[in-house]
């Protein structure tokens, strides 16, 4: 290998959430070339979160020589954005636009390097809708406290900057799984119809997860939690899906928050359902899964439920 040859280097960030501020993809410091980013988000508060521009700084600019028009428009897509999977720019991961839906998008700049001879800083903005206290809309073009994490590709000459401390592995998941509650080991309400059984599965959470089969469209299976404030929080339930999943909705005392199915052509762990973020009150609730019968690609009604997470906004308890 040449002594002056180039290495791929990637650097991965994140914020939990978004500081004021741009957000930033990545502070190179040496000679190289810029190959591509990858930007996941989870949306914390109501609205369109993709008004913010990119910016380029090469070799030290004040002012970027490279800026573009909208976090959108980067990544391949315009007005808005939908799960898509070009060769350069897509879009991966596409929940919509509710409180706690999340996004991962990616652009590569293999036909459009970004090359720099001293240096190189890439920001995104995180702005878009934002509400007064009022609950109006005050605009598409506001700063928003939303979670960002990333990873940016280049390569460079050596030697490069030192990289900030990755965080741990636990930190940078979107749900807390220190927090999980197993579905099969919590006290639940006896289901209206339908026959409830744990079994032992390798590879689930715990080894095992709460199986319902069987009920009627309109039966219900209620569990208990807990939280201990007031504020905005989000639940995730960790499901199993296959060949003779239902279709459900999801409730949280007694208001429906979702919908979800459980059918897959074969056996699927680990399947997080990520409900919108909502204001609970401090003391006890329940959620509860209501059957709505079979999935139009069986003749069953199967639901599996390993467990749950709750857990507070970053945003709301920081």
């Amino acid at each position: 290998v040449a002594k002056d040859a180039p290495y791929f280097h990637a650097m991965y960030r994140q914020e939990f959430p978004t500081k004021p501020g741009n957000y930033l993809l990545a502070d190179i410091k040496g000679r190289g070339h810029y190959v591509g980013t990858v930007l996941s988000a989870r949306t914390l508060t109501p609205g369109w979160f993709g008004e913010g521009d990119e910016f380029f700084y090469v070799d030290g600019e004040k002012v970027p020589s490279l800026r573009g028009t909208g976090l959108e428009d980067y990544f391949g897509e315009a007005w808005s954005l939908r799960q898509t999977n070009g060769a350069y720019a897509g879009c991966s991961l596409f929940e919509g636009g509710y409180p706690g839906a999340r996004y991962s998008l990616y652009r590569w700049h293999v036909p459009d390097p970004i090359r720099f001879e001293k240096g190189l800083k890439v920001e995104i903005e995180h702005k878009g809708v934002a509400y007064g206290p009022d609950g109006k809309d005050i605009g598409n073009n506001n700063e928003r406290a939303d979670e960002y994490s990333s990873v940016a590709f280049w390569y460079q000459q050596e030697p490069h900057a030192p990289y900030a401390p990755l965080p741990s592995g636990m930190d940078r998941l979107p749900f807390d799984y220190r927090r999980f509650l197993e579905a099969e080991t919590l006290p639940f309400q006896k289901p209206t119809s339908g026959a409830t059984q744990v079994v032992k599965v390798p590879g689930l959470h715990g080894g095992s997860h709460l199986e319902w089969a069987s009920p009627d469209p309109g039966a219900e299976l209620s569990f208990p939690f807990e939280v201990d404030r007031d504020g905005l929080y989000q639940l995730m339930i960790l499901i199993t899906r296959r060949w003779d999943g239902g279709r459900a909705e999801i409730l949280v005392d007694g208001q429906r928050v979702g919908e979800t199915s459980f059918y897959s052509q074969g056996y699927e762990m680990h399947r997080e359902v990520p409900l919108p973020l909502q204001t609970l009150k401090k003391g006890q609730h329940q959620w509860t899964l209501r059957s709505l019968g079979k999935d139009p690609r069986t003749d069953n009604v199967w639901f599996g439920l390993d467990g749950f997470v709750v857990q507070g906004s970053r945003a709301s308890t920081k």
